[in-house]
């Protein structure tokens, strides 16, 4: 819910004093493209490790060749490494 892939049927959600409910538009695709999440069982890539499909969350923020030729950058990895393996915030 925090990414509001799914919506409160009542109250509010708030994360670091935002008030993520009342977000629409270009304010709530902002909050989605910095809330990391990581499906468990669907849209990931069966044939790809874990790390890969982490880092592939970044797509709309890099090239899509080097995506599809996964060429990655040292600090793409390492900000995968801190989301994959960080709890839940």
């Amino acid at each position: 819910m925090i990414n509001r892939l799914i919506d409160p049927s009542d109250g509010t959600i708030s994360f670091a004093g935002v008030n993520v409910t009342s977000l629409s538009g270009r304010a709530l695709r902002d909050w989605r493209s910095r809330c990391a999440m990581i499906f468990q069982q669907f849209n990931l890539v069966g044939r790809l490790d874990v790390m890969t499909n982490v880092v592939l969350g970044r797509l709309n923020k890099r090239s899509t060749f080097l995506s599809l030729i996964r060429s990655f950058s040292d600090v793409e990895w390492a900000r995968a490494i801190v989301q994959a393996f960080s709890p839940a915030r």
